[in-house]
């Protein structure tokens, strides 16, 4: 007799091994194209179910069909903003001591003169207060710089008033700095170390209203601040970039991209 039970026949008057009808049944069930699709049964559940249970940004893009994204599709529940700088006519440009600006096909650069303390700088403002940064309206935003040298300078890359309410990026020689300001107080995140500021980074950073501001670079986490947040939404300033020279040389960055979402 067999000493394993799949070589048992299944009875005395059926001789198909136990082995082998655990493969036939396998089988049938693998080539039923109705199995588990009765009432209560998981792939019934599953198709039925308003949220499928797919893992969080599991779904890419290579799985919509073309053309298969309608407009009707399209709920528009936040303003969004995104530029590439193919024009700077809604931006308001101050340079100071022989600092430029100067637009590019896909970028904007910002170039201070050779005398320490000038500044080129860009900001773009709403036409009035109530049409532009709200920070009760969860705004977020995603910006690609460079930088042509790390020291000695200082950069802003903010959403709001630098000198008022906003939160972004600070950059103090080399050093990162996740910033935020509320009613004129600044506050930083710790240094953010370990980026090559010389070449094309992004920096992202994400306001839940009254909750936190998330900062990331290069789609990383780096800091979370939880206290003194930004409030106040009775500014027009939506963003801005500035670079500012500690010496008598000059000092340039490159903005290539810039995008902002926030409630409507």
């Amino acid at each position: 007799m067999p000493e394993t039970w799949g070589l048992l026949p299944k009875s005395q008057v059926d001789d198909e091994l136990i082995e082998e009808a655990i493969a036939r049944l396998i089988l049938e069930h693998n080539e039923d194209e109705t199995a588990h699709l009765g009432t209560g049964q998981s792939l019934q559940s599953h198709k039925a179910s308003e949220i499928i249970d797919h893992v969080v940004a599991s779904i890419i893009s290579d799985k919509i069909k073309g053309l298969a994204v309608t407009i009707d599709k399209i709920d528009i529940t936040k303003f969004f903003w995104e530029t590439v700088f193919e024009s700077l006519d809604a931006w308001t440009i101050y340079t100071t001591l022989g600092g430029d600006v100067e637009d590019y096909i896909g970028s904007v650069r910002l170039v201070t003169g050779a005398t320490a303390n000038s500044i080129a700088d860009i900001h773009a403002e709403a036409w009035d207060i109530g049409y532009g940064p709200a920070f009760s309206k969860n705004p977020r935003f995603t910006a690609i710089v460079k930088l042509e040298q790390t020291t000695p300078q200082e950069i802003w890359i903010v959403y709001g008033d630098k000198d008022d309410n906003c939160f972004g990026f600070k950059i103090g020689d080399s050093t990162i700095y996740p910033t935020w300001v509320k009613d004129g107080s600044a506050y930083s995140g710790d240094a953010v170390t370990g980026i090559t500021l010389t070449n094309f980074n992004r920096y992202k950073a994400i306001y839940t209203y009254g909750s936190k501001i998330e900062f990331y670079v290069n789609d990383v986490l780096r800091y979370t601040a939880t206290t003194n947040l930004p409030t106040t939404s009775d500014i027009a300033d939506w963003f801005r970039f500035s670079i500012q020279t500690w010496i008598n040389s000059a000092r340039t960055m490159f903005v290539r991209f810039l995008s902002i979402i926030q409630d409507l």
